[in-house]
């Protein structure tokens, strides 16, 4: 008969080296998170991850299912019910047993963090949670293209302009088309529906702008001729990293300081010259 035994591991660092450890159970027989049996003794480790276990024939099937126990004790319970379904002839469809985010983001995120850079993990990993919070589903195959343009929708009601809204929703497409294998145009929104227009700049005439630098200083009136002839951007503008100190310097006196050193309060230099276009 077919072993249908399907049993839970964690892999930790024993003595600087990763080894299988069965983990440890509480008093309600459920696993105590990131303890496991090490060579007789229970001991802590956080670190590492759980997989799931079981032979097929000859071979061992081990699946990463990621840091949360309960995640790979479901995982076991699902995999156990379709391998003794199949040792007793009952017809069994691939998509009879759903896929879960729970089994799958934190595999996912811990791959994009391997491959890519630091800054676009945590933007991954922040949008990831948020649309899993605003879904409230954790079956990949409840989740429609109504949800991702509904939840667009959401961040543009929140604050966010329609450029982030629709980035963070091609973001949580990206691991849905991954998670779900699909094949390139199958998937659930595309860059159409991440389209924007963007907003024409604002123009000044040469009297609104001749009444700012009327009450700008020498040294702020020449810091803000080179901002007008290089065309810097708002953005640009807004943020000014540490060593940026002429910058600094113009601002400093109009109570738009740079916090802790680094960068300049949010919109502070947008805000001056919105400020002083008014006198």
């Amino acid at each position: 008969m077919a072993n249908r035994s399907v049993t839970v591991w964690k892999s930790v660092k024993i003595e600087g080296r990763w080894k299988y450890c069965k983990p440890a159970l509480g008093k309600n027989n459920k696993i105590r998170p990131d303890w496991v049996h090490v060579n007789g003794s229970v001991q802590h480790h956080p670190e590492g991850w759980y997989y799931t276990h079981h032979r097929e024939g000859s071979k061992h099937i081990w699946k990463k299912i990621g840091p949360d126990p309960a995640s790979a004790e479901r995982e076991a319970d699902y995999t156990s019910a379709h391998l003794h379904a199949v040792a007793v002839g009952v017809p069994v469809k691939p998509e009879a047993f759903p896929v879960m985010i729970s089994h799958t983001l934190a595999g996912y995120l811990e791959e994009y963090r391997l491959s890519k850079r630091d800054a676009s993990y945590r933007l991954m990993k922040q949008t990831l949670e948020e649309f899993l919070n605003f879904t409230n589903k954790n079956y990949i195959e409840r989740i429609t293209r109504l949800d991702l343009l509904r939840y667009k929708s959401w961040l543009i009601e929140r604050g966010r302009t329609e450029r982030t809204a629709g980035n963070k929703m091609l973001r949580c497409n990206q691991y849905l088309r991954a998670v779900m294998r699909l094949e390139p145009g199958k998937e659930l929104v595309t860059e159409k529906d991440a389209r924007y227009v963007e907003a024409e700049p604002e123009v000044f005439s040469q009297a609104e702008l001749d009444k700012f630098f009327a009450v700008c200083s020498p040294f702020q009136r020449a810091i803000f001729s080179t901002f007008l002839m290089a065309g810097l951007r708002k953005q640009e503008l807004e943020i000014w990293r540490q060593g940026m100190w002429i910058t600094q310097r113009a601002l400093s006196p109009f109570g738009h300081a740079p916090v802790g050193g680094r960068r300049l309060g949010r919109s502070a230099s947008w805000k001056f010259l919105r400020t002083c276009w008014k006198f």
